[in-house]
């Protein structure tokens, strides 16, 4: 009679071995897809808190008082990244003035100290959206023509810094590109002479 060859212990040993190492295999496999799985959960909440913090801070209506802190401060960072040509014509205004730039600088700051930027409303059209503001400023050139020839800057820089001094109101639209961490500001030839109270009404 031919006797059943049994599994010798090492035989047995070594199916356990092998069924241990499977199993530890694949609780290696679970643990990782669980962790990816939580770094990719993680992952899309980080990226819904960025687009909400994003759109709470940089909303339309705030981007009327940012220009206009801009513009008095003369942000040329703020314009670089988030306007089309600001930054140019802010230069030019500056060095038409003066070759000093102590007295520079002095005229650019009147110039816009009474600048008032308000959001009216907004409208989508093609490639982004149109913003209405109201603009409020004094005309640079009619205050230097109010004075005389003979005015001193330092008269000239009191006058035109002053209150008092009649301003000029215009509504006025700029165009805005929505991008995906970033809006585009594109001013029209009206926001700029808005700007500077009507000034480029002289250049007709």
């Amino acid at each position: 009679m031919n006797r059943q060859r049994r599994p010798s212990v090492d035989g047995r040993e070594s199916r356990d071995i092998r069924r241990e190492e499977l199993r530890r295999r694949k609780r290696i496999k679970k643990r990782r897809r669980e962790r990816i799985l939580r770094i990719g959960f993680i992952l899309v909440i980080l990226l819904a808190l960025i687009f909400a913090v994003r759109k709470l801070t940089s909303s339309n209506k705030r981007i009327a008082s940012d220009i206009e802190t801009a513009i008095k401060s003369y942000d040329e960072g703020y314009f670089e990244k988030n306007m089309d040509r600001m930054d140019v014509i802010m230069d030019a205004l500056k060095k038409s003035y003066s070759k000093d730039e102590k007295e520079e600088k002095e005229f650019y700051e009147a110039v816009f100290k009474n600048l008032s930027i308000t959001y009216i409303e907004e409208k989508k059209v093609e490639g982004g959206k149109e913003l209405s503001l109201e603009i409020e400023n004094v005309n640079y050139i009619d205050v230097y023509n109010s004075l005389g020839a003979g005015a001193s800057h330092e008269d000239y820089i009191k006058a035109l810094s002053s209150k008092d001094y009649p301003k000029k109101k215009a509504r006025v639209s700029i165009f805005i590109r929505e991008k995906m961490f970033s809006k585009k500001i594109y001013e029209s030839r009206p926001f700029v002479n808005a700007t500077l109270g009507g000034a480029l009404d002289y250049a007709n």
